[in-house]
Parts: structure tokens; sequence; C-alpha cells
């Protein structure tokens, strides 16, 4: 093998060593992401399990209400769905 062959295959390897540590860079922060959409999902399916119990309502009207407290109350549906699992908030049966 001369040394020009061998420069070949060393640049080659670097540069499939870069591409596959930006992939894999690039899979962690999306597995991150989706982590964080798993957790929010599961938490408000929680809060809405919890809603449709307090409220004795349908699973989507529990997330339709989640939703309108969230609005009423200027917050986010996450930050609600947190106060609902922690107990700060109650909803009854209309």
């Amino acid at each position: 093998m001369n040394a020009r062959a061998s420069l070949t295959r060393a640049s080659t390897r670097r540069l499939e060593a870069i591409r596959f540590g930006s992939s894999l860079q690039a899979y962690r922060r999306d597995m991150d992401t989706n982590r964080s959409s798993r957790e929010f999902a599961m938490r408000l399916h929680q809060a809405q399990d919890m809603v449709s119990v307090q409220a004795d309502c349908a699973m989507d009207e529990a997330l339709r209400r989640i939703q309108e407290r969230a609005t009423l109350l200027g917050l986010t549906v996450e930050d609600t769905a947190a106060d609902v699992l922690t107990h700060h908030i109650w909803f009854r049966p209309e």
C-alpha cells in the first residue's frame, strides 16, 4: 500500500467518524426531545384521568377542562396538569 492510499483511507475514516458523531449527537438530541414529549404526554394523561374521575366526565371532556383552566389562569397546559397531579387544582362535576 502506498502512502497516498493510506492517507486517503485515514481521511475517509476521519470523515466517517465526524459524520457518525454528528448523527449520534442529533440522535441524542432527538431522544431527549422525545423523552420530554413522552413524559409530558404521560403527565397530561394522568391529570386527564384524575379530572375525569373528579368531575365524573369523559376523558375528552377532562382534557377540554384542563385546557380551559390553563387559559383562564394564564398557565400552560403542562403547568395546569402538574397542579392537578399535586392536588393544587380540583375539578367538580357540573
